[in-house]
């Protein structure tokens, strides 16, 4: 086993370079299953920041475009124009109608049954066949996530019946197109389980190409937004993935533990060290500021230098089940409100994706809370006289700097609320954690550490928001006896109703 994984590495390399790949002589593929980590590239020598590691041929990326089948299709096409037949331009399905998942899912299925003929044949021999991805979880073990919000985002049934309606669909009626030459159909299943291996491979080690890095857009982190990747087109690139990933490090240190990053080129895509790495140092990329959940939904592993990114979500129906029983609110009216909040884009309507709480201990106050988050409910709060009044103006209340104190007693009671969705406490699992031992790759391991992250924030949330309430009530008492404002409403104009700024100290 030992031989047959190094030969593999060996003769992926070797393949690489046969495509046109430069490759430093400064990195290794080295085994670092010791670690649990599986193949990763590690480096041989000092490695300068900015230096190249390697750089891949855009020909050598499995695309769709660059599949044989690509080919096929087209051919097919330009045969059914020249027999006259009805003109059904599959090519036209394929590219436009399956969009940039399924329609790489369908072209690596083609490369895969070519077996040994295929180009990509050395680059499958070293791709993974089975996965810790939670799409492959059995019920049991998804349980142990608990009330993690990532539980409705792995969508298995969905995924299949859509690999079924399309893929499958579409094999049984172009079975001499869409399968290689000489390849019997194989059952519904069977590609249903390929189609879930290939999908699991793209989720994993897929790459978004488009445009080079010069025309390239991306957000102020570096990273494309998560919307428009859905429709970017996506790419394999040997090598490329088989570096691990760590993220950009602590928020507010700014310390990096990744140290390369991939470049596009026009023809070319190239690796480069983003800072120093010494001889020994493995090569890591970062995937983003991904929380703990979506790492273990996408990636099948967790670590804790993710963990500054976890998130907890709280749903828009738990929002408006909190706000309507703690100021007992008329059901018609919070409807009404929902509704404009839809037609003023504050989400989508019928969208119940809800919002995230982020860590508190790295940020004021104010900032762990999303300005969508503050919106929304601070429109669910506005009495019936300053709704109907904005309303009628076509406008939305603007979210304060400060954190209002009805607006922080909601989120107080969120975070108790959101908390007993959870069957254990957090301290419960710091226990049970401590019980398990070393052994942090089991599912079951992985799932524990998912679900403290997320009771973390909520307990880090309430705590920050109980002093927050208590000082901030204080301060208001205060300045109304200091001031001898109105005790009825407590307010004057020049306050014009705000509290006091207050910032929490971080913890």
């Amino acid at each position: 086993m030992e031989g047959d994984f190094q030969n593999k590495s060996d003769a992926f390399m070797a393949w690489l370079r046969q495509q046109g790949a430069s490759i430093s002589p400064k990195i290794e593929l080295a085994d670092l299953r010791s670690r649990g980590a599986g193949r990763g590239v590690v480096a041989t020598a000092d490695i300068e920041a900015d230096e190249e590691l390697f750089t891949i041929p855009r020909s050598a990326v499995l695309t769709v475009e660059n599949s044989e089948l690509l080919t096929r299709l087209r051919g097919q096409a330009i045969e059914e124009r020249t027999a006259a037949l009805p003109v059904h331009d599959l090519r036209a399905d394929f590219l436009d109608g399956l969009g940039p998942w399924l329609s790489l899912i369908l072209v690596m299925m083609y490369e895969y049954l070519k077996g040994p003929e295929s180009r990509w044949w050395q680059y499958f021999s070293i791709l993974p066949s089975k996965f810790d991805t939670l799409m492959f979880w059995s019920s049991d073990e998804l349980d142990e996530l608990q009330a993690s919000a990532v539980r409705d985002k792995i969508g298995k049934k969905f995924t299949e019946q859509m690999f079924r309606d399309n893929i499958v669909d579409m094999i049984a009626k172009h079975t001499n197109v869409l399968l290689p030459t000489g390849t019997s159909e194989p059952k519904a299943e069977e590609l249903i389980g390929m189609a879930h291996r290939m999908g699991s491979i793209i989720m994993a080690y897929g790459f978004d190409l488009e445009k080079s890095d010069n025309e390239n857009e991306k957000d102020e982190e570096g990273f494309a937004e998560e919307e428009e990747d859905e429709w970017l087109p996506k790419g394999m690139v040997p090598l490329a993935d088989m570096l691990n990933a760590e993220p950009e490090g602590n928020i507010n240190a700014g310390a990096g533990w990744n140290n390369a990053r991939l470049f596009y080129g026009e023809s070319t895509l190239t690796m480069k060290a983003t800072k120093s790495i010494q001889a020994g140092e493995e090569v890591l990329n970062d995937y983003g500021p991904l929380p703990r959940s979506d790492l273990l939904r996408r990636y099948g592993y967790i670590t804790s230098k993710y963990a500054q990114h976890d998130v907890v979500e709280i749903s828009q129906s738990m929002i408006v089940d909190v706000v309507t029983a703690d100021h007992k609110l008329k059901k018609k009216m919070v409807e009404d409100k929902l509704a404009y909040m839809a037609e003023k884009e504050v989400f989508e309507d019928g969208d119940e994706n809800g919002y995230d709480l982020t860590h508190p201990i790295w940020k004021d106050t104010r900032s762990c809370f999303s300005e969508d988050l503050l919106l929304f409910i601070t429109v669910l709060l506005l009495d019936d006289g300053e709704y109907r009044q904005l309303k009628r103006k076509g406008k939305l209340p603007e979210v304060e700097m400060d954190l209002q104190l009805d607006v922080a007693k909601i989120l107080k009671r969120l975070t108790e609320v959101r908390a007993a969705q959870y069957p254990t406490t957090a301290e419960e699992d710091r226990k049970l954690l401590a019980e398990m031992g070393d052994d942090t790759t089991s599912r079951k391991t992985m799932a524990v550490q998912v679900r403290l992250g997320e009771k973390a924030i909520l307990e880090e949330c309430r705590d920050v928001l109980c002093v927050y309430i208590e000082e901030t009530s204080y301060w208001q008492a205060f300045n109304l006896k200091r001031h001898g404002l109105d005790e009825e409403t407590g307010f004057d104009l020049e306050t014009e109703g705000r509290p006091l700024v207050f910032k929490r100290r971080k913890l």
